[in-house]
């Protein structure tokens, strides 16, 4: 007898091949979700014309790191890392001390442009005038004693700094106010041109001008402030 029922009868038959793809077993990206088009590049060397020091003219690059592995990269001390699972640069220990990570000397690299995503999370209770602080370090000389410009945000006193270090001296060159919140992933580009120079940090722009450092390597500095960094990318500026 016929099976009247309609329990199975109208049932699809998937004749498809299986999913041999493996799961995604990796950490979530919790960064901001791109969702709109490419920004403009109009001489398509990377970098979106609202942050191109030279939006008609190709920058060669001279470094583009993800922070997917460990690669040239020296630090001052154990509490600065990379985190190759999240790809982030990362201080996670809140500790009144300068941290420092930088790629080693680069005594050609003179005149160039830092981009960078970074996210300060806490601060603390420092009353170093230095402290709450996170950013690039640029045109490094050498970490300790500090030799280098500095282009960052300091969430204790809610500022975008630039400033020059030689030893324990610390110059402010420009700074402004900043209303940025812990936890916020901010754009930061930094452009060095001969003793010029530009520190923007979520939209917050700084330009200040010094003499003590004509050329070197680039990094990341804090003190007194757990922060992360997504990625660095540095561009020639060409004579």
């Amino acid at each position: 007898m016929a099976d009247a029922s309609p329990m199975n009868d109208a049932a699809t038959v998937d004749a498809g091949l299986p999913d041999a793809g493996s799961p995604d077993t990796g950490p979530e990206d919790t960064g901001p979700v791109d969702t709109g088009p490419p920004p403009p590049d109009q001489d398509r060397d990377g970098i979106p014309d609202d942050e191109d020091p030279e939006p008609q003219r190709v920058n060669p690059p001279l470094l583009n790191d993800p922070f997917n592995e460990n690669g040239d990269w020296i630090f001052s001390s154990v509490s600065m890392e990379i985190d190759q699972a999240q790809g982030v640069l990362t201080v996670d220990a809140i500790e009144p001390f300068e941290r420092e990570g930088w790629i080693g000397p680069r005594g050609a690299w003179a005149d160039y442009f830092i981009r960078s995503l970074i996210r300060v999370d806490e601060v603390g209770t420092s009353d170093d005038a230095r402290s709450g602080h996170a950013g690039v370090i640029a045109r490094v000389v050498q970490v300790t004693p500090s030799r280098y410009l500095t282009c960052g945000i300091d969430l204790k006193l809610g500022r975008v700094v630039l400033a020059a270090h030689e030893g324990t001296s610390r110059t402010v060159l420009a700074e402004a106010p900043s209303s940025a919140a812990p936890g916020t992933w901010l754009k930061l580009g930094f452009t060095a041109l001969r003793n010029a120079f530009i520190c923007e940090i979520g939209g917050v722009r700084v330009e200040g001008a010094s003499a003590l450092f004509d050329a070197g390597s680039v990094g990341f500095r804090s003190y007194d402030a757990t922060f992360a960094a997504d990625w660095i990318e540095v561009y020639e500026i060409l004579p």
